[in-house]
C-alpha cells in the first residue's frame, strides 16, 4: 500500500479479532505501564475491558524480562510524539529482547523517525489517526501499521459504572496503600468541577495547550491525577469519577480529548477543540464526527463559553 492512501480503519470486532490472533497464543503478555493523566485512565480502562472480552487479562504481566514466545505490550495513548520519550525509552529497552510480538495499542505519532526506522516485523503499530497512520508507513516499513479507534471509544460506561465492579476494584486498591491515598486526593480535587448553568468547560493548562482563554487549572479534569496505571482497579476507579463528573453536566465545551470522548460516550452536547498540534482534530475526523451527532470540532470556543467559567464550591 502506498503510503498515502488512505487505508480503511479497523471496527471495533476485527480489532479485537486482530488483537485475539496476535496475542492469544503467548504465554505472557508483558504491559507495560505508560504514565498519563486521568484522561489516560479511560484508555488503559478500555484497555482492560478488552483484555477481559477476549480472556488475556489472566496472562497480563507488569514488566518483566520478556521471553521468547512472549508479547509485548504498549498501550494507547499519545506518548509518541517530540516532546515526550516514555514510548520512545521503553521501545528501545526492549528492541534486542528475544519476544515474538511488540503491539503499540492505538497512538498518536509524530516525529521519532529514527526510531521508526529500526522498527522490525514483530512490532505491530496501531495508528489513531490517518497523519499518524501515513507517518508510520513511511517510516516504519518493516513494522505492521493499523488505523484504529481510541481505546476510550470502546469503553461501556454501564460496565464501567457497575457499583459491584466498583467496590470490587476499590478493594483491589487498598492493597496498595501510596495508590490508595494518590485516589483520594483525586477525589478530593473533583469535589469544585461542577457544570455551571449545565456546561462544563474544561480547558487543559498544560505544554498541549493552544492557549485557549480562561482556562482555570482547578477545572482541568484530566491534570487532577497522574499514575502508570498497571492495574486494572485503579484505572477503572479514575476513569469512572471522570464520567461521572461528565455525567453532571448537560454541555461540555474542552480540548481535553478524553473530555470530549468521554462526555460523547454519555451522550452529551459536546464542543472538541484542539491541542496545539491537532491531535484531536486528527481523531474527531476519523472516530468522532459520524459516531456522535451531538458533538463537533470548533476551531474557536463559541461565545456562550467565551468568559471563565465560575469554580462552584461546595
Amino acid at each position: 500500500m502506498n503510503p498515502t492512501q488512505d487505508p480503511a480503519r479497523l471496527s471495533p470486532a476485527e480489532f479485537q479479532r486482530l488483537l485475539a490472533t496476535l496475542l492469544g497464543g503467548r504465554r505472557r503478555i508483558e504491559f507495560i505501564a505508560n504514565p498519563g493523566n486521568a484522561g489516560d485512565a479511560l484508555i488503559n480502562a478500555g484497555a482492560w475491558q478488552v483484555f477481559e472480552r477476549l480472556g488475556l487479562a489472566s496472562r497480563v504481566v507488569r514488566p518483566d524480562p520478556a521471553r521468547r514466545g512472549d508479547a509485548v505490550l504498549y498501550p494507547g495513548g499519545g506518548n509518541l510524539i517530540p516532546r515526550y520519550d516514555n514510548a520512545r525509552r521503553a521501545i528501545e529497552a526492549r528492541m534486542a529482547a528475544p519476544f515474538d510480538v511488540f503491539v503499540l495499542l492505538p497512538h498518536t505519532i509524530r516525529g521519532h523517525e529514527d526510531l521508526l526506522q529500526r522498527l522490525d516485523a514483530r512490532f505491530h503499530v496501531f495508528c489513531r489517526d490517518l497523519e499518524t497512520y501515513a507517518h508510520v508507513r513511511r517510516h516504519a516499513p518493516a513494522a505492521r501499521a493499523y488505523l484504529a479507534d481510541d481505546l476510550a471509544l470502546l469503553l461501556d460506561p454501564d460496565w464501567l459504572l457497575s457499583p459491584r465492579r466498583r467496590l470490587a476494584r476499590f478493594a483491589q486498591l487498598l492493597s496498595r496503600p501510596s495508590r490508595a491515598r494518590a485516589y483520594g486526593h483525586w477525589r478530593w480535587r473533583l469535589r469544585p468541577i461542577r457544570p455551571v448553568d449545565g456546561t462544563l468547560q474544561i480547558l487543559r493548562v498544560d505544554v498541549e495547550s493552544a492557549g485557549h482563554a480562561g482556562a482555570d487549572p482547578r477545572l482541568d479534569l484530566s491534570a487532577c491525577y497522574g499514575s502508570y496505571f498497571d492495574a486494572p482497579g485503579e484505572a477503572e476507579l479514575v476513569a469512572g469519577d471522570f464520567l461521572r463528573v461528565l455525567q453532571a453536566a448537560d454541555r461540555v465545551v474542552t480540548d481535553r480529548l478524553h473530555v470530549g470522548i468521554g462526555a460523547s460516550l454519555l451522550d452529551k452536547e459536546v464542543v472538541l477543540l484542539d491541542n496545539d498540534y491537532g491531535k484531536n482534530r486528527a481523531l474527531y475526523e476519523l472516530s468522532m464526527r459520524t459516531r456522535f451527532p451531538r458533538t463537533r470540532f470548533a476551531e474557536h470556543r463559541p461565545a456562550a463559553a467565551a468568559s471563565p467559567l465560575s469554580v462552584a464550591h461546595g
